[in-house]
């Protein structure tokens, strides 16, 4: 228990430490990503995977090693054109969703625009704020907490696994 503790820790520092000099910034409007990955539409999935709008004409999709990366389902808002390259291998209109498999192409072009894939062996963390709370209010004052659930899924071994666990971020 004190192993997993150590490696959850030494997992949120760098994220921590990181995530602030990650060169992406959001283009699409306010709160919303262009597109997504849902739980409902991808097997291996435990949560939504959003978009980020890199420039007005480029979006990349980071996915998680436990999505199958030969049939990714992805939903676009709004008209988002048609979906073209070599990895489009389905579209439903109607639902508002488009099916690609990354390892035929892992860029396509929807709408004029340039939507890149990456997956990584490395297994997904997520952190998920409880609703009604916001990161501003630990940008506000040293001080302040907030609530949170972290999960940790596609380890090589499913004991590293962790389910979705309560946290306080300071």
């Amino acid at each position: 228990m004190k192993n997993l503790f150590n490696k959850i820790s030494a997992i949120l520092l760098a994220a921590i430490l990181i995530l602030p000099f990650v060169p992406f910034r959001s283009y699409a409007s306010a709160g919303a990503s262009l597109f997504s990955i849902e739980p409902e539409d991808n097997p291996g999935l435990s949560f939504s995977v959003v978009s980020y709008e890199k420039t007005k004409n480029e979006s990349y999709m980071f996915l998680p090693n436990t999505v199958d990366p030969t049939a990714v389902t992805v939903r676009y808002s709004g008209d988002a054109g048609e979906a073209t390259g070599s990895g489009v291998i389905g579209r439903n209109e109607e639902e508002g969703h488009f099916t690609v498999d990354t390892t035929v192409g892992n860029e396509i072009t929807v709408g004029g625009r340039k939507l890149i894939f990456m997956q990584s062996a490395l297994p997904a963390m997520s952190i998920i704020i409880n609703e009604g709370e916001s990161i501003d209010t630990i940008n506000a004052s040293k001080e302040a907490k907030i609530g949170a659930k972290v999960s940790i899924s596609g380890a090589d071994n499913a004991k590293y696994d962790l389910s979705p666990t309560d946290i306080q971020i300071k």
